[in-house]
């Protein structure tokens, strides 16, 4: 009897260890994910797909754009993404650089989509950012990751916003988060035409800039950011770039979790011959 309640428990023990679900998951790199820009007075700024948008991805979209609202503050002047697919675009952070006057300042805003109805890359596909009114420069770039499977996603602790006029990209931290896996994301809107490449932060990733240039700095309007997965409890951005313009800059975690299994998944007992 002893030895059979013995084997019982082993054998639960073992269910328990291949069946558990872990509650941290993991973020890989994959590639761009697409860009567009436009100087066209317009609310809406549209991305034909160029590639594949798979089902289980996990995108992030950074917005760059003239600012609306003239003061330093979090705004929501980038009011959604939607693509023709159907899927759920979830913003994660908005900050605007007012510098006291519409469209001589920047907005810079950062979504993220899991991809639950796969989209095309033949160009019949798109997705849409729209604006609370309408502005004249404006740019979005798209970064793919994939993902485990189940997976939700939030941002974890406090983002961090800058707001800098005439001056380089300042530095950002992010500490005392919960030990584990983070997408720590960085994106910046500036006033610059020039489509130079910042110098990223060490171990972190480039997300190449994208420019809406009407010929002239200071209404032209720019979107770059930089990237690294680290599991930790903090990090911090400090890239660096030449040229005094006016900035906007996000700096924010993103968490990865996989949902647990249910708690009446396994028997709270088993019972010799019982039902």
């Amino acid at each position: 009897m002893d030895g059979f309640r013995r084997f019982l428990s082993l054998l639960l023990v073992a269910l328990l260890s291949l069946c558990a679900v872990p509650s941290w998951a993991a973020f890989t790199s994959l590639s761009t994910g697409g860009s567009a820009s436009s100087t066209s007075s317009t609310n809406t700024l549209i991305i034909n797909t160029g590639i594949t948008f798979a089902v289980g991805e996990f995108y992030v979209a950074l917005i760059a754009m003239d600012n609306l609202t003239t003061t330093d503050t979090n705004s929501n002047n980038v009011t959604s993404i939607v693509d023709t697919g159907g899927n759920t675009w979830t913003k994660a952070r908005e900050w605007t650089n007012g510098n006291g006057t519409a469209a001589t300042g920047a907005t810079v805003a950062a979504f993220y989509c899991l991809v639950t109805v796969a989209m095309d890359s033949d160009g019949g596909d798109t997705i849409t950012t729209n604006f609370s009114s309408a502005i004249t420069s404006k740019a979005i770039k798209l970064w793919r990751f994939s993902v485990a499977a189940g997976s939700t996603f939030l941002v974890a602790g406090n983002a961090t916003d800058v707001a800098t006029d005439a001056s380089t990209p300042p530095s950002m931290a992010i500490s005392s988060l919960t030990s584990g896996e983070y997408l720590f994301l960085r994106a910046e809107a500036a006033e610059s035409n020039s489509a130079t490449e910042w110098t990223v932060s060490s171990s972190y990733t480039n997300i190449p800039v994208v420019k809406a240039d009407t010929g002239t700095a200071g209404t032209s309007m720019e979107v770059r950011g930089e990237f690294r997965i680290l599991t930790g409890t903090g990090s911090t951005s400090a890239p660096t770039l030449s040229g005094n313009v006016d900035r906007a800059d996000i700096f924010l975690a993103i968490k990865e979790t996989l949902a647990a299994a249910p708690a009446n998944f396994f028997p709270r007992r088993i019972q010799r011959g019982g039902p």
